[in-house]
């Protein structure tokens, strides 16, 4: 796709690059999205937007940030006075000058309640509270030593590592089945 002809037939100032299989583009001071073959699959309708994370795209219309899909559709309202992209699931969203944090369905998990939020990483997040910074995890517990920090990853990395273990297993035993039934029906079909 030659993105110089592109610009110039469709009327577009910026085609930025590919996220999730789609890039923003903007025109007339607005932004949407396209394709890999360059057709224009979200309507260039919005204030604002950023790139597509974990299937959804953060987009600003009349001054309020919500959520769409790769569809185009609203998945969560455009209701928050700012907002982050998702990371392991959950967005940092403000409301009447307080973060939080919510769910791909919109489900406010942890209450807005921080003067500062950031994203989610290896189960962790940064806030600020009354003027104090410290981390929480997913159900708003929180951590402010370094040690316990350290501790909570050091499980965290381990639970993790569990559950690979447990789903490799999983689709081990999966396909052992699968395979004494191909015998069995083998079996069968030569009697």
């Amino acid at each position: 796709m030659d993105i110089e002809k592109l610009k110039e037939e469709r009327g577009y100032s910026l085609i930025d690059a590919f996220t999730e299989g789609l890039a923003r583009v903007k025109k007339d001071g607005k932004w949407g999205y396209i394709d890999q073959t360059g057709k224009e699959v979200i309507p260039c309708q919005y204030d604002d937007a950023w790139d597509f994370r974990e299937g959804l795209a953060l987009v600003k219309k009349d001054g309020k940030w919500g959520y769409i899909d790769k569809t185009g559709k609203k998945v969560i309202a455009c209701q928050y006075d700012d907002a982050w992209s998702f990371h392991e699931g959950l967005a940092a969203v403000e409301k009447d000058g307080k973060w939080g944090y919510i769910d791909k369905t919109g489900k406010e998990v942890i209450p807005c309640q921080y003067d500062g939020a950031w994203n989610f990483s290896e189960g962790l997040a940064r806030v600020k509270k009354d003027g104090k910074e410290f981390n929480i995890d997913r159900f708003g517990n929180e951590y402010y030593t370094i040690e316990e920090v350290e501790i909570f990853r050091e499980t965290y990395k381990e639970i993790s590592k569990k559950k690979k273990e447990a789903i490799t297993a999983i689709e081990n035993a999966a396909s052992e089945e699968v395979d004494v039934i191909k015998e069995k029906l083998a079996e069968e079909i030569n009697k």
